[in-house]
């Protein structure tokens, strides 16, 4: 009787110890298969935001030389080599641009004109003196430059270490030049260089907690490794390269522009300047299977405290045949208990997990707002592109008007009207000026609260800034106003959103070159929803059907590189649909594309 009774317990162990054990380990692989698979899903993401982060910041710096080269302080510079304004606009460059170390304009002989300074210990911009000023005629960036033909070409500089004195600057400075040549009346005189401190952008890129972010140069160098001192592998005593990291994996991901293997992820990225950059991108696996082997700890040590638990009940049981509803439900007590600490403690598990992920999240979102930051500035180039088209008329009359008023002066023909007269019209033309710039300051005022508008307002307001452009380029404007209703919203965010959207129609029809360019914009209340909707069509043929759907993603362009962000459209969506509870969508008709707002009051 008794080796029954033994037995009988024996088997009831062996029995919970072995379920117990399958339950934790199929939980886990099911878990670890997930996690897993939700990995790799978000590093593809990841990779194509980090493409996307470093094309966007190389533009952005490109767009900086062509801002220069195009100003009016330039052009007077090259013009009579007057060097205070030009030294002005330099340091004024540097100064506002936190990654900008150094720009120098150079002549077509390789001697440096004019060149700002400026360092992370001494970050106050500094004017190199004549004095200081060097021969560069010999330095490979200068002959590479200097040799281009093409007005609308920029060069790129591999991303490299500053080097000075054939020494290679301590502490490590990476460092990407940026530079275009200069003409005057179709004769090359010079180049523009800059130099961009990358270490902003190396610390952003590698900063994610949950991957290992590898970047390598055409030969399989590593530029950035996750362990800083395998960084710039190819100035390292002793060589350290994507060969003898990646063993198996270093020739597909050296020969091939995108690649996916077992755990890693590398991608081409072309800077323009014949570098063929990869990234690569490694989720770190052991963050999740540390989580998942604490995990299988806890489940063991629970499920021994069940087993432990529930000993004595085995052992009554086995004794005992009576009283079997009482210790059943006993039994029944202590496995409710066992199951309720058990769900606890995955519960607080599972907490931790989400406050790790939200923690990802929120890293992420800043990014996104460094890049839309970065597109709200490239949209105020544009804007200030536009306000000098517009005070181009006005000042050339008061020009014109103080040079009238002179000449009288200087040939003692005084009259008081003409005078007064004068003055009046000098005092229009300023006030002019003045209100193009309250128009500029006002679109891009941050507003917290809503306050009240009609559509025409929003479009005149808009069109205030481009028609000048719009004249000048010869495109026809169609307007039918059918909705003076006043409503509540954002209107400085609308009244981006809506420049946005007629900037974008003006591009696409000078892209096309279209014959007898039209944009034409409409508004009017939707009878069956009393919404207030304002559509916006042009007649450049619309857009493409394969990239419908595609158009408000992020980063996505159809413009030329250094034209487009990607982000305008995104933006544009993100203000009327989040900020301003309505909706903003596309679709073609006979002419062209109709960019549709729909509004109701907030």
């Amino acid at each position: 009787m008794n080796s029954f009774k033994n037995k009988l317990l024996l088997s009831y162990i062996t029995y919970g110890l072995a379920l117990g054990l399958v339950a934790i380990f199929t939980v886990n692989k099911i878990q670890v298969s997930h996690v897993k698979e939700q990995y790799i899903i978000n590093t593809v993401d990841q990779l194509t935001k980090q493409k996307a982060f470093l094309k966007n910041y190389t533009n952005n710096i490109e767009k900086k030389l062509f801002v220069i080269r195009d100003s009016k302080i330039f052009k007077q510079y090259l013009h009579d080599n007057s060097d205070s304004d030009i030294s002005d606009l330099f340091t004024y460059i540097v100064n506002t641009s936190e990654d900008v170390m150094q720009l120098r304009y150079i002549d077509k002989n390789g001697f440096e004109k004019v060149r700002i300074d400026k360092t992370e210990k001494e970050p106050t911009p500094k004017l190199i003196t004549s004095e200081e000023l060097q021969d560069k005629s010999n330095r490979y960036y200068f002959k590479e430059i200097i040799a281009i033909d093409d007005k609308a070409k920029s060069w790129y500089s591999k991303i490299d270490l500053n080097i000075e004195h054939n020494q290679i600057e301590k502490p490590i400075k990476p460092v990407l030049r940026v530079g275009i040549p200069i003409f005057v009346e179709n004769e090359k005189v010079g180049i523009l260089i800059i130099n961009i401190s990358m270490k902003y952008f190396l610390n952003q890129i590698s900063s994610v907690s949950l991957y290992n972010i590898y970047l390598i140069d055409n030969d399989g160098d590593f530029i950035i490794h996750p362990e800083k001192n395998r960084s710039w592998g190819k100035y390292l005593d002793t060589k350290y390269s994507v060969k003898n990291h990646f063993e198996d994996s270093y020739q597909s991901i050296l020969n091939k522009d995108k690649y996916i293997g077992e755990g890693v992820y590398s991608a081409l990225i072309d800077l323009d300047n014949g570098e063929n950059i990869k990234m690569i991108i490694e989720p770190k696996y052991h963050k999740f299977k540390e989580q998942s082997l604490i995990q299988i700890y806890e489940m063991a040590f629970i499920m021994f405290l069940m087993i432990l638990g529930s000993f004595p009940v085995a052992y009554t049981f086995s004794s005992r045949f009576g009283n079997l509803k009482a210790k059943v439900d006993r039994l029944k007590d202590s496995l409710e208990i066992s199951v309720e600490e058990k769900t606890k403690k995955l519960q607080k598990l599972n907490e931790t997990l989400e406050q790790r992920i939200e923690e990802e999240v929120k890293k992420n979102t800043e990014k996104e707002k460094q890049l839309l930051y970065q597109n709200r500035l490239a949209k105020m180039g544009e804007m200030i592109s536009m306000i000098a088209h517009q005070w181009r008329q006005p000042l050339a009359a008061i020009s014109s008007t103080v040079g009238a008023m002179k000449i009288d002066v200087m040939m003692g023909n005084y009259e008081k009207e003409f005078f007064e007269k004068s003055l009046g019209k000098i005092t229009d033309y300023t006030q002019h000026l003045s209100a193009t710039i309250d128009d500029f300051r006002g679109f891009f005022k941050d507003q917290k609260e809503e306050d009240e508008i009609t559509l025409e307002e929003v479009v005149e307001s808009s069109l205030g800034i481009l028609s000048p452009t719009l004249i000048d380029k010869n495109i026809k404007l169609v307007k039918e106003y059918k909705c003076q209703k006043r409503f509540t919203s954002y209107s400085n965010e609308l009244k981006q959103v809506v420049l946005n959207l007629i900037k974008n129609a003006e591009d696409v029809l000078l892209e096309r070159n279209i014959i007898n360019p039209t944009i034409y914009i409409k508004t009017y209340i939707q009878e069956d929803s009393h919404k207030y909707i304002l559509e916006i069509n042009d007649n450049a043929g619309g857009v493409p059907e394969n990239i419908m759907n595609d158009i408000f993603m992020p980063y996505f362009s159809t413009k030329k590189s250094k034209d487009g962000t990607g982000l305008g459209l995104y933006m544009s969506k993100t203000i009327i649909e989040d900020h301003c509870h309505g909706k903003l969508s596309v679709k073609n008709n006979h002419v062209g594309a109709v960019f549709t707002i729909e509004l109701s009051d907030i």
